[in-house]
């Protein structure tokens, strides 16, 4: 009786290991050279990239700090204004007090408004001082942005360096020493 099952290696075949050769070898050796410097090359780019968006945001930072300078002077003439105004009518409430003893009704209305002036100078500014705060928090968050870019900038530029180290010290393969085949 013949034996109804084949050997193995007929029905499935073993793969043969792949020869290399020298001109194979010097085909790796340009394609991670190749792929060095494309890595290089796009590196580059990126921390160009980078370097273009830290001065945009370092020109927003500038208009940001002018916008502040801005409404820091508004602010102050406000303050100036008020405080002027607020000395008129001091100024009259304490002279209405020193002619009469007995306070009459323009005086009253004259202390009330006194009491008004100071309350609202106690009080922060309209939408102004609202600005102001919402521009300074902006300006802090940018230049947080800004110092977070420029590590990333130094970090990118080491890299590179790094990469273009290692693309110019990389070791040529020498193809006439390796005549023969190489099998694994």
């Amino acid at each position: 009786m013949e034996s109804q099952y084949t050997d193995c290696q007929d029905v499935y075949p073993v793969p043969r290991p792949p020869v290399f050769g020298a001109s194979d070898l010097d085909n790796i050796t340009s394609v991670h050279d190749r792929r060095r410097h494309e890595a290089l090359a796009q590196l580059e780019e990126s921390i160009q990239n980078l370097k273009g968006e830290l001065g945009n945001l370092k020109g927003e930072s500038d208009n940001l700090t002018g916008e502040l300078d801005n409404l820091g002077a508004i602010v102050r003439e406000q303050d100036q204004r008020r405080l002027k105004i607020l000395g008129k009518y001091l100024g009259k409430s304490e002279e209405l007090a020193k002619r009469r003893q007995r306070p009459t009704q323009s005086m009253r209305n004259l202390l009330r408004a006194r009491e008004e002036m100071v309350n609202q100078w106690q009080q922060p500014s309209s939408g102004i001082e609202r600005r102001l705060e919402a521009v300074e928090k902006l300006a802090d968050d940018r230049q947080q942005t800004i110092q977070r870019l420029e590590r990333s900038v130094k970090d990118l530029e080491e890299v590179a360096s790094k990469l273009a180290a290692s693309v110019a010290t990389a070791p040529a393969v020498n193809t006439a020493a390796t005549t023969t085949p190489i099998t694994f």
